[in-house]
């Protein structure tokens, strides 16, 4: 079974040669000859200076605090969170552990890479005679009779390419059956080799049945897709703009846009028709390798939008007319998609609003969908240059603030570059996968998370599902970067807050613009150098809504208020200890007066984060429930595992508490020694 390596979005080749002439990368010039260079030891700063800066920010290089921090949230709503936060997936096949790790991960989208090997083959070649406009026409309409039937078709080139499923899939896609059996809304990435079907012959003339079969593929995939995993989110092409697809002109991609996009609503109109449904399709265009690349850009090696820029290009033509269209086009792409890696939450600050108005101003002033479908603090290339990864306070903070500023700026979707460190040839990984996976295991199991993963998590947890947003918090202090939100279905609050200082801070937060009652449950759970994603405060909200929270160097905090469920336990529950690592309850009454269960856990030190594990031998049904920073101390350490007794309610609940697995050395996970543990139970605040 083989799968396709993405090509991997970065801004190396360009950015190579625009920094050369920018008075910012003289400064970044500048900035690199750093006191290590004449015999000093180096400081974090400037270790910081030498890794491959994928648009960073000054404010993270050199992070000034200018006074006591504070922050003040805000009352006035503004707009909404993004509708879907999720990963890139990586590869999720049968029997392995992925979709466990995704559910643990909260997210609740993910763009899927569907194989280029699994399209169905191309037809038969035409007659030199049959090479025109009517005989396309007449074999599509053909084709949309007789669609259903064609269906066995794709699913034996699927079988074929991707082999079996797993019991209870629906289809022959495992990972599209397992996305929508967690409630994961799947966008489908159906790019092809170009090179497979010509659209001109040599004299430059139309290749009709190079456009008719791209077209055919295109179709029944997606009426596969759409009638198996309700598929209604694809994107045609990956970066149009990367210099490694310079042999197609900008010309071909619009022509290949026009074919391929006829191809996708008519697959939907019919497949909809059939199962009595109107599905309408969300395309993404131009997927480009870069936030403001509407425009144009002269001056480059890659000169094909000299002239036209790649948003500008598609924009301009979404509704044109052009030879083959059908009357089940809508237009040539409906939500603007683009990819941008860095850690520079100015840029998406200031480029967002940029580029909506660029959008509106050639859409009849009416604007589109924003979704960044690659997003990072860096590309997997600048990463093999640093011995820095997602583990790194440099790179996972920031995440936080760039995962703000996408909040703040409006984006509808968002999608992480990406879910897995997948092995490559020469023995590397891409180290912007956010979880790793064990060495020379051929169902690549997921081993353990990096710390940015845990912001991924929390970040979802809090702003998914196009919840109101409120206008961004007022900060003082010069370090903090903050987005707030209430979820309207229970009135949770979120705030998420970075501290890029490199310095523990105190900062004293005004929550009373929210006018939540006194007594509510506040959480503050911390991703930083000693936590990995666990509760670092737990308290009962004053009746002034304010606290003093303690924040660590360089970390990103998720601080939720739960109105109505209360901030002090109304019962505490030991939990037994029958085995090495195994954790059991007392077989509780658990009833529907319990909110909220935290478990509080003393260990002794660990040089690795600890997971908390559902027991079971299968990975594959082995849920994660929370993971707990490395060290520990002898401390006790609080996790939410709420979500443990919503899976098994009124159940005797039983954990594993296990070391995360080196990824590298393929040892089982050690059980961690257990001091004490007990649930701490939180109801109702009138309990």
């Amino acid at each position: 079974m083989t799968y396709p390596t993405p090509l991997i979005p970065s801004f190396d080749f360009m950015l190579s040669r625009l920094r050369l002439s920018s008075p910012a990368s003289l400064a970044l010039g500048l900035l690199l000859v750093s006191p290590c260079s004449f015999g000093a030891a180096p400081t974090a700063a400037d270790q910081d200076r030498q890794a491959v800066p994928d648009q960073v920010a000054a404010a993270v290089l050199e992070p000034a605090r200018t006074g006591p921090s504070r922050l003040r949230v805000s009352n006035v709503k503004q707009g909404v969170t993004p509708a879907l936060i999720g990963y890139n997936l990586g590869l999720q096949s049968p029997g392995n552990n992925v979709a466990p790790w995704l559910r643990y991960a909260e997210v609740n989208a993910a763009r899927h890479w569907f194989d280029q090997g699994s399209w169905p083959k191309p037809p038969g070649p035409w007659a030199e005679a049959d090479n025109r406009l009517e005989t396309f026409l007449a074999a599509r309409s053909a084709l949309r009779a007789t669609a259903a039937a064609s269906m066995a078709e794709v699913e034996e080139a699927i079988r074929a390419d991707q082999g079996p499923v797993a019991e209870g899939d629906v289809g022959a896609v495992h990972a599209l059956s397992q996305l929508r059996q967690n409630g994961i809304e799947p966008l489908v990435q159906l790019n092809q080799n170009t090179r497979r079907f010509p659209f001109e012959r040599p004299d430059g003339s139309p290749d009709w049945h190079g456009r008719w079969s791209y077209w055919r593929g295109v179709y029944l995939l997606a009426s596969y897709l759409s009638e198996n995993y309700a598929v209604s989110r694809f994107q045609l092409f990956n970066e149009p703009d990367h210099p490694a697809s310079r042999h197609i002109s900008q010309a071909d991609y619009v022509r290949r846009m026009q074919i391929g996009s006829d191809a996708i609503h008519a697959a939907l109109a019919d497949s909809g028709a059939r199962g009595g449904k109107n599905t309408t399709p969300r395309i993404g265009a131009p997927v480009s390798a870069g936030l403001l690349v509407f425009e144009k850009r002269p001056g480059r090696p890659d000169t094909r939008d000299a002239e036209t820029g790649w948003g500008e290009l598609i924009t301009r033509l979404r509704k044109d007319d052009f030879p083959g269209r059908s009357a089940d086009y809508g237009s040539l792409y409906n939500v603007y998609a683009f990819q941008s890696y860095g850690r520079d939450p100015s840029r998406i600050l200031s480029g967002l609003p940029r580029l909506r108005e660029s959008i509106a101003a050639l859409n009849g002033g009416t604007a589109l969908p924003l979704i960044v479908t690659e997003m990072n603090v860096s590309t997997a290339a600048n990463f093999a240059r640093t011995p820095e990864t997602l583990d790194s306070p440099s790179y996972y903070a920031p995440f936080g603030a760039v995962a703000a500023a996408y909040v703040n700026a409006g984006i509808d979707e968002l999608y992480v570059f990406r879910h897995t460190q997948q092995p490559q040839p020469d023995g590397s990984v891409k180290k912007n996968g956010t979880h790793l996976v064990a060495a020379d295991d051929p169902l690549q199991n997921i081993v353990s998370s990096t710390r940015g993963a845990e912001v991924v998590r929390l970040f979802a947890r809090g702003f998914r599902g196009a919840r109101p947003r409120f206008l961004p918090p007022e900060t003082e202090g010069g370090t903090l970067q903050a987005a707030a939100c209430v979820d309207q279905s229970d009135g949770t609050h979120y705030l998420l807050l970075t501290a890029l200082d490199r310095s523990p801070d105190n900062v004293a937060v005004d929550l009373s613009p929210w006018s939540l009652a006194a007594g509510s449950l506040v959480t503050a759970e911390e991703v930083s150098e000693t936590r990995h994603g666990d509760v670092a405060s737990l308290l009962a909200l004053a009746p002034d809504g304010r606290l003093a929270l303690q924040v660590a160097a360089r970390s990103v905090t998720l601080l939720t208020v739960r109105p109505g469920v209360s901030g002090v336990p109304f019962a505490r529950v030991e939990l037994e200890r029958p085995a090495p690592g195994r954790l059991v309850t007392p077989r509780p009454q658990v009833g529907s007066d319990i909110r909220r269960a935290f478990l509080a856990l003393r260990t002794s030190p660990v040089a690795r984060p600890l997971q908390i594990r559902s027991a079971g031998a299968n990975v594959t049904q082995t849920e994660i429930f929370g993971q707990i920073g490395a060290g520990l101390d002898g401390q006790t350490r609080l996790v939410d595992v709420t979500r443990a007794l919503l899976l098994a309610p009124g159940k005797t609940l039983e954990f594993q508490i296990v070391e995360s697995p080196e990824p590298a050395s393929g040892e089982p996970a050690r059980p961690a020694e257990i001091l004490s543990a007990e649930l701490r139970l939180h109801g109702d605040v009138a309990r």
